[in-house]
């Protein structure tokens, strides 16, 4: 019988007792290697270094990117997509600066037209009592 076997010392023999043990027993630690200090059996450790390498590399900028100097935070609740999406084509590309910039300056208007007004916003709001005229503060027009 077993007993047997195991005295006789045979590799095979002892093997095949080992393997009818860990089926009946269904324990890894009968045929495993295990450490002596530990009762858990783990194979050892594999790194695939490549795919840890591209997870390094592959970082979410989204989530790093400071939005706030650029006041972006918080813009889908108070724009609809429509708006987003007039704000894109509005946007000012680098061509439309540099034809801004070498643009020669815009001509003086035609005669026929009054000059532009420079108005203060306060003065437009200064309180002026009844029956007098506001000095300085009217416009004639020819």
């Amino acid at each position: 019988g077993p007993q047997e076997a195991l005295k006789s010392g045979h590799f095979v023999d002892v093997l095949s007792i080992l393997l009818r043990l860990q089926r009946i027993c269904n324990h890894p630690g009968l045929v495993e290697p295990r450490l002596p200090e530990s009762s858990y059996t783990a194979g050892p450790l594999q790194y695939r270094l490549a795919s840890l390498v591209l997870k390094a590399l592959d970082r979410d900028s989204w989530k790093e990117t400071d939005l706030s100097i650029f006041d972006l935070i918080g813009l889908e609740n108070k724009m609809t997509r429509h708006e987003a999406e007039l704000l894109c084509k509005k946007k000012v590309t680098r061509k439309l600066m540099d034809e801004l910039y070498n643009a020669p300056p815009p001509a003086p208007p035609p005669s026929g037209r009054p000059a532009t007004l420079r108005l203060k916003p306060s003065r437009l709001f200064q309180p002026v009592q009844y029956g007098q005229k506001p000095e300085g503060r009217t416009v004639a027009f020819p």
